[in-house]
């Protein structure tokens, strides 16, 4: 009987430890995907935050918004300092599309704390979430290089004007598309080619709209020409702009 209680104590003992290790393990998975993240946020490159990214998600945020993300970050929050022991939790969950790591807890600043979270698959982030007091509502308030919206607005109006209409109505935003009708959008791709031909487009300038939701719209020139601008609009939702609107005068 003696025997039979130390064996089973002794399996309780591995069983506490083991537990033990586990959560050492993933405390520790979390921590390090936290620091990784921050040590990208503020160093001002995001190519390195991006490289974090699951390529679903890289394809949901414009190099243009997270990159004012980052500013507000540094800016508000400064240096980070890590994360708070207390009320840091990290699950690790294996799913059918891979390893599933949840880090979740408060992340200390220089100048403030935030509730952090991060979510990734097989070590690539699909989801993340900041909030702070030090943070602003509306941290994207200034749009000051359009040139990443100046080459999607192009793609659009390339395609246009070359009358490939397949193209140009897959870049709008289903929002734009139900204002059309699809039946009828090869006809006006023509009629947009017929005018516009062989004609160079040049970008005269872009407006910010920095009141929630936000909007960029790009002004576009006719070269050699004189007369109402073409649009592109672009409506921002999360972190990636929309083609929502565009004028094309005929």
């Amino acid at each position: 009987m003696g025997t039979l209680v130390k064996v089973i104590v002794g399996g309780f003992i591995l069983l506490v430890v083991g537990c033990g290790a586990i959560l050492f393990f993933a405390h520790k998975a979390g921590n390090d995907v936290q620091e990784d993240f921050y040590t990208a946020v503020l160093s001002g490159d995001v190519a390195k935050v991006k490289a974090q990214f699951h390529p679903e998600l890289a394809q949901k945020v414009d190099d243009p918004v997270l990159a004012a993300w980052m500013k507000a970050v540094k800016r508000d929050l400064g240096a980070f300092k890590g994360m708070s022991a207390s009320n840091f939790k990290t699950s690790i969950n294996q799913t059918s599309n891979g390893s599933e790591v949840t880090s979740k807890g408060v992340a200390e600043f220089e100048k403030g704390e935030a509730e952090s979270m991060l979510k990734l698959l097989d070590d690539k982030i699909v989801a993340w979430e900041v909030k702070s007091k030090s943070l602003p509502k509306n941290w994207f308030s200034s749009l000051e290089d359009a040139s990443f919206y100046d080459r999607k607005a192009r793609a659009f109006l390339g395609a246009v004007l070359t009358g490939d209409a397949e193209t140009s109505w897959k870049l709008m935003h289903p929002n734009l598309q139900a204002k059309l009708k699809a039946e009828d959008w090869p006809g006006a791709v023509k009629r947009i080619q017929e005018r516009y031909k062989d004609q160079t487009l040049a970008l005269d300038h872009h407006d910010f709209k920095p009141a929630p939701p936000q909007e960029v719209v790009m002004f576009y020139g006719v070269a050699g020409t004189e007369g109402a601008p073409i649009t592109v609009r672009f409506q921002f939702e999360g972190m990636v702009g929309h083609l929502l609107g565009f004028k094309i005068p005929l």
